[in-house]
């Protein structure tokens, strides 16, 4: 029979080896259409389109090594928090554009498998968030805290972007 704190540790490492082969798998399938990145992440209208070009490369590669990271137990924690702020990069790009009224852009989760954004995604990568934060393998106590800050700021900066971007535009503008 499992004690309570072997439990959590087989929960912890259940964890990390999800995490870690969802960003492999997004990796792998970003690296597998670049210009469909690239198109997606110039869709999302958040980054200068100079940016765009370089973060389509490093996007996947990033995945792919924090991934690898995460599912080997190696450099962790610092690979279970970059995976976190990948994930949380993920929500809030989704977010921000779902408040713009944007449907109709891919997620760009998978590559060419992708689908079109939705809340349900944004929720599910805020679920990652915690999942690859509990995967660190420290007190769950630290780890739901964790998670918890990082959604509270999350849904700051969502409900501040909603307000700035339902401000009408200036007499000028118009």
């Amino acid at each position: 029979m499992l004690t309570q704190i072997q439990a959590l540790r087989l929960l912890a490492h259940l964890a990390a080896a999800t995490t870690g082969l969802l960003l492999i798998g997004g990796g792998i399938g970003k690296l597998t259409s670049i210009g469909q990145l690239r198109s997606t992440l110039s869709a999302y209208e958040i980054l200068p389109s100079a940016f765009v070009p370089t973060l389509a490369y490093a996007l996947p590669i990033a995945e792919l090594l924090v991934g690898t990271s995460v599912l080997l137990d190696v450099f962790n924690p610092a690979a279970n928090l970059f995976a976190a702020l990948l994930f949380l990069a993920f929500a809030a790009g989704g977010s921000t554009n779902l408040l713009r009224g944007r449907r109709e852009i891919p997620c760009g989760c998978f590559g060419a498998r992708s689908q079109q954004i939705s809340w349900f995604l944004v929720t599910r990568h805020l679920v990652l968030v915690a999942l690859v934060l509990f995967g660190t393998g420290r007190a769950l106590l630290m780890s739901g805290s964790a998670a918890l800050c990082i959604c509270a700021v999350l849904l700051h900066w969502v409900l501040r972007h909603k307000q700035v971007s339902s401000e009408p535009a200036p007499a000028a503008a118009r």
